[in-house]
C-alpha cells in the first residue's frame, strides 16, 4: 500500500498481485497450433513476458542477489548481438554478458 500512496483502487488492479497470461500464450492456444509449434510457443512465450515485465524483474533480482544466480544481458533479435549491462553488475558478470555477446556475433558454421 505504500507505493500506490495508500490508494486501495489502485492496489486492488489484478495487474498488482496477478501473473498475466494474454489471451494467445495459453496451453490452448498453443496446442492448437499444427505447424510451427516452435514458433507459436516462442510468440506465447514473448506474449506473457512483455505482459509479466515487472514480475520478471522481481525474479531475476531474487535469482542474483538470493541465489547468487550470474546473470548476462544480450538482445540476440537485432542484427547484431547488443550487449546490455547494469550499473549494478558485477565485473563477471559484465565481461560474461561480453563474451555471449562475441559468440552470438560469429557466422554459423556451415556443417553441410
Amino acid at each position: 500500500m505504500d507505493e500506490p500512496g495508500g490508494d486501495e483502487e489502485y492496489a486492488s488492479f489484478p495487474q498488482n498481485y496477478r501473473f498475466q497470461v494474454p489471451g494467445g500464450s495459453r496451453w490452448s492456444d498453443i496446442r492448437a497450433v499444427t505447424s510451427n509449434v516452435g514458433m507459436a510457443l516462442q510468440k506465447a512465450m514473448r506474449g506473457i513476458g512483455k505482459a509479466n515485465l515487472e514480475a520478471g524483474n522481481i525474479l531475476f533480482k531474487q535469482l542474483q542477489y538470493l541465489a547468487g544466480a550470474l546473470a548476462v544481458g544480450v538482445v540476440v533479435e537485432a542484427k547484431v548481438p547488443i550487449v546490455l549491462t547494469s550499473r549494478a553488475d558485477g565485473e563477471l558478470a559484465r565481461m560474461a554478458s561480453w563474451a555471449l555477446g562475441v559468440l552470438l556475433a560469429k557466422p554459423e558454421p556451415n556443417l553441410t
